[in-house]
């Protein structure tokens, strides 16, 4: 309906006349012409008073208090428009709107657009509209000019923005005439009308109307941004249409009202069909393009977008499902739309994208050439279409870039510089969708490595990884971000091996710091560079404190009363834009505390030099394995270096994770499947020790046993890709009866685990032997009994002989260890005691978790938490508490590294399930040696380990799922003796009898009665 204009304000800021720059008198024509349109019954209606023209004002300050106090009025809907020069002021190139007395390359004499960004922001009006008739206009479009790459982060919420001109193009102010070129047009729309387009006009209809009658002219082109519906917006009358009444309810029919909604509906039912696999969402979503398709007019400005909307939904149930009907049905529908739109027609780019794919999906199902070799003209002619560096031109790019890759496979390498061309254009689009980007950029990196050597391929795969944190955005929800970020599993490895190839480590550790843990890393981040800047800006470090609340309460909030999700959060409207408005603000505050001295680096990946002090307690060893090459990078207080692994190959990794994770989740109870099982674990730990860490083992020097009164050495292990699921820690030959020095690094050094090396270097502070833990706050919390599960006496039995040793720590059990009380008491301990079971989620490990006694302690909780006190341990006696899935690897997303982020100084957790007795056996033995200060947990740990590989070293299951994450430092009381646990004749009931803690689920088999 038309915008209220009692309610309304417009803002029309102009400058024509000029002290350093040219003059440009149409301006005031504009400003002035526009007003009375605007105020005119028959256009608008605005009460004259409710118009304000800004003529010539010569500063930006008070042009922005104006521009706030007139805005603070509208309600309804508010209109700011500018015309005058436009210039880019280096070096970020930002746009800024010229006053009377502004210079070229001197911010401080223009208005930064930025300033009325902010400004019109500050609105209360239901929608805005921003209209700048400038050169570079198109800078204000977010992903130009802006810092973010999600293009909706920079937006001001609910605004349609419509600009003269593309981000490096020239408005025109053509000479003779009265009005500048593109508001020209404006004004003809506002005079005239638009033929058959209703008696009402929204802004997408006056955009198109314009883009069309300057294209015609060879005149450069408006660009578009609108929020959700902002496009909609209606404030101007359809002269064309003739009309007695003053206002009417809605321009567009029911019939065509109800074609935009299916239409939407329709799209959505196709991403969901793309996101979770389910093939009738497809066929729902052709049945509601049908319908559309058959109401829309042959005249109608959207019916090519309709037509190729079907076209291009039948070829993708074709590539999915293997129908050849469809496809055909595609291409004909496909050559239609393109013939519906011509040149110069706002979908043209889309029609003939869309077009080339089908194409380039017949000639790959049919061995077409001739189809192919007509895809690759019709995807260059859909580039060329398209304007060069707009966000619209990546889409035909990286298809052109995989259909010439596909001739040169059939055609002697012919084509392959231009296919390499169109996916490095495409990459480089700014502005485009980012999983857009990243595709093509791997794409590129893969070609180039695979065409000349894989040095060639370090740029187009580093941009690949700098672009991933953009699919962790702040405002999308986990699951999603878990959803994306899969999809790249080991693209950070291939990066890193390109820089390695290149003879560059140090650009191969940031990379792999960039593209892993991005998820975990985020959160970790924010909770500790938020303490540093409290000291310089607490004002900054609390509004910065309560956007991260609003964003993580709005993520939180529609979890089930277990904290599960089976998929992301529906929320209303009013909900996702508060969380939208909520990430750009916190963007936008990162940007004002990255310009405060001593946090230029805010947020930012830290360098080589800082991650370097991570290794004061010992080398970090970061394994990189790659389709390339296999590399340890190891980091000492030496320096990086680099070891070469070349018996460590990508294929073999793939081969024996497989077999090790079917091996450690057995799905039968048969004494010689478990017979069978422990042998692949024994196999699988020779074969690691063989191929990977006895070489980094002995490069460091680590040959013989320390002795007594000596400090053993540690090694901080950072395992990439499928090798975070394997035990780094317990690999070597364990068969004492035939090798009584057991070359294992258990028996060479202590070994700790890290997701990341920067996870490594926050957990450094404060970091170091353990405090007795009798003289900490210390929390125990046992699950023994709960629906559904089978019951754990181990746990109960564990959680006794703890309370024995530790009288005064805190005890909830059973169907006291709810989650609002079990968070609470992580809130206010510092050591904490988990015996219970737990649930590994592979395909969504967010939701993984340890289950209390009204639901489950998920990821996504435990990475919320806030302490009173900083937090020391947390023993994680559960199944599969470190243990994550295959298509996450890199993320290395479960329950230990959660509590990690969260600010725990040492992790115990698990790699796969435990049994029950077990359990409780390791913890009583671990605490033996940490209670008294005896040791530190990474060392308690693994002397526990040994103590039961000593006894059972045929069976790797029982002693080797334990590992320790944080940091760890030697000290000489780490020979002391291993004090004997009562349980321990309880072990050997493994064998006959399976009573674990937990419950793998996803990409696993099931397993029950498990920890």
């Amino acid at each position: 309906m038309l915008a209220d204009p009692l309610n309304s304000r417009a803002i029309l800021i102009g400058t024509y006349a000029y002290a350093s720059l040219g003059d440009l008198p149409a301006v005031r024509n504009n400003v002035e012409q526009l007003c009375e349109l605007l105020t005119e019954d028959k256009v608008w209606g605005l009460p004259p008073e409710h118009c304000t023209q800004m003529l010539q004002w010569d500063n930006a300050a008070k042009v922005v208090e104006a521009v706030k106090r007139i805005a603070a009025a509208a309600t309804d809907t508010l209109v700011v428009y500018y015309a005058g020069h436009g210039l880019t002021v280096s070096p970020s190139m930002d746009l800024c709107l010229s006053l009377p007395d502004s210079r070229v390359n001197e911010i401080h004499t223009t208005l930064p657009y930025d300033w009325l960004r902010q400004a019109v922001r500050s609105s209360q009006a239901l929608r805005k509209v921003v209209i700048l008739d400038c050169c570079y206009s198109g800078r204000a479009m977010p992903g130009m000019s802006a810092p973010t790459e999600i293009a909706q982060d920079a937006e001001i919420e609910g605004t349609y923005l419509l600009a003269a001109a593309a981000e490096t193009k020239k408005a025109l102010a053509p000479p003779g005439e009265s009005y500048t070129a593109f508001t020209s047009e404006l004004i003809q729309v506002m005079k005239n009308g638009i033929p058959d387009a209703g008696e009402l006009l929204d802004m997408d209809a006056i955009y198109r109307h314009v883009h069309a009658a300057l294209a015609g002219k060879s005149r450069p082109l408006p660009q578009q941004r609108n929020r959700n519906t902002a496009a909609r917006i209606t404030f101007i009358r359809n002269r064309a249409v003739p009309t007695d009444s003053d206002a009417t309810p809605d321009s567009t029919t029911p019939t065509e009202r109800k074609g935009l909604a299916e239409s939407g509906l329709a799209h959505a039912l196709r991403l969901k069909a793309q996101m979770t696999g389910d093939n009738k969402l497809i066929d729902d979503a052709i049945n509601l393009y049908r319908r559309v398709l058959a109401a829309s007019r042959l005249e109608s400005a959207d019916h090519a977008k309709h037509v190729a909307n079907l076209g291009d939904t039948l070829r993708f149930r074709a590539e999915v499902t293997g129908d050849r009907a469809s496809l055909d049905e595609a291409i004909e529908l496909l050559r239609t739309a393109v013939v519906a739109a011509p040149e110069g027609h706002l979908d043209r780019v889309f029609c003939l994208t869309s077009l080339g794919n089908a194409l380039r999906l017949r000639a790959q199902e049919t061995s077409d050439s001739a189809s192919l070799m007509e895809a690759a003209d019709i995807l260059r002619a859909a580039v060329e279409s398209a304007e060069t560096g707009r966000p619209d031109s990546a889409m035909p790019l990286q298809s052109l870039g995989g259909t010439l890759w596909g001739i040169s496979q059939i055609n002697e390498d012919a084509g392959i510089e231009e296919a390499i061309g169109a996916w490095r254009a495409a990459a480089m689009t700014v502005g485009a969708p980012t999983r857009l980007r990243i595709d093509a950029a791997r794409q590129w990196g893969e070609a180039a490595a695979d065409h000349g050597g894989a040095a060639a391929g370090r740029e187009a795969l580093s941009l690949a990884v700098s672009l991933m944190p953009h699919l962790a955005a702040w405002q999308i929800d986990l699951l999603d971000q878990e959803r994306q970020l899969s999809d790249f599993l080991g693209l950070a490895s291939d990066a890193a091996a390109c820089h390695l190839a290149a003879g560059d480590p140090h650009a191969a550790l940031r990379v792999l710091e960039q593209g892993r843990g991005v998820l975990l890393n985020r959160i970790m981040e924010i909770s500790s560079e938020s303490a540093s800047l409290r000291g310089s800006a607490p004002e900054l470090a609390d509004e910065f404190e309560k956007l991260r609340t609003i964003l993580s309460a709005e993520e939180g909030a529609a979890d089930g009363g277990d904290g599960f999700r089976e998929a992301p959060v529906v929320v209303s409207g009013q909900a996702l834009d508060r969380r939208h408005a909520a990430a750009r603000r916190l963007d936008e505050l990162i940007t004002r505390i990255r310009q405060i001295p001593g946090f230029e680096g805010f947020l930012l990946p830290p360098t080589v030099e800082e991650l370097a002090r991570a290794a004061e307690a010992g080398p970090v060893v970061t394994v990189n394995v790659s389709r390339y090459r296999s590399d340890a990078l190891i980091l000492s207080s030496d320096g990086l270096s680099v070891l070469p692994l070349p018996a460590l190959d990508i294929e073999t990794v793939r081969r024996r994770t497989s077999e090790f994770l079917a091996a450690v989740t057995p799905t039968g109870h048969a004494f010689q499947d478990r017979i069978s099982g422990q042998l692949t674990i024994r196999d699988t730990l020779t074969w690691l020790w063989d191929c990977l860490v006895e070489p980094v083992t002995e490069a460091l020097g680590y040959i013989t046993r320390p002795v007594d009164g000596q400090a053993w050495p540690r090694i901080f292990w950072c395992p990439t890709g499928l090798l975070s699921l394997l035990p780094l820690h317990a690999a070597g030959h364990h068969d004492l009866a035939s090798d009584p020095t057991a070359r294992s690094v258990m028996d060479l050094a202590v070994s700790s685990y890290t997701t990341t090396v920067r996870s490594l270097l926050r957990s450094q502070s404060g970091a170091g032997k353990a405090a007795a833990a009798g003289a900490q706050r210390f929390l125990v919390v046992s699950v023994s009994h709960g629906d559904g599960v089978v019951s754990l006496p181990g746990a109960e039995m564990e959680a006794r002989r703890l309370l024995e040793h530790f009288p005064h720590a805190t005890h909830f059990s059973d169907q006291y260890a709810t989650r609002a009380t079990v968070k609470n008491g992580l809130s206010t301990n510092e050591w904490v005691h988990f015996a219970c079971h737990s649930l590994t989620e592979l395909d969504h490990p967010v939701n993984s978790g340890l289950l209390l006694s009204d639901g489950r302690l998920a990821v996504r909780d435990i990475t919320r938490l806030r302490y009173q006190f900083s937090p020391k341990l947390v023993y994680l006696s559960g199944c599969g508490t470190a243990q994550s899935g295959t298509r996450l690897a890199d993320e290395a997303i479960h329950v230990s590294s959660a509590f990690q982020v969260s600010g725990f100084e040492h992790v115990i957790g698990t790699l796969w399930p435990v049994h029950d007795m077990v359990a409780a056996s390791m913890a009583e033995a671990f605490y033996s040696q940490v209670h008294a200060g005896l040791a530190d947990p990474a060392f308690a740990i693994q002397q526990t380990a040994r103590w039961l590989r000593d006894r059972y070293p045929a069976a790797p299951i029982l002693w080797a799922p334990m590992i320790h994450l944080g940091m760890s430092r030697g000290s000489p009381n780490e020979s002391s003796p291993m004090v004997e646990s009562p349980a321990s004749e309880a072990m050997v009931a493994f064998m006959p009898q399976d009573r674990s803690r937990g419950t793998v689920t996803g990409t696993a088999v099931p397993v029950a009665n498990e920890r």
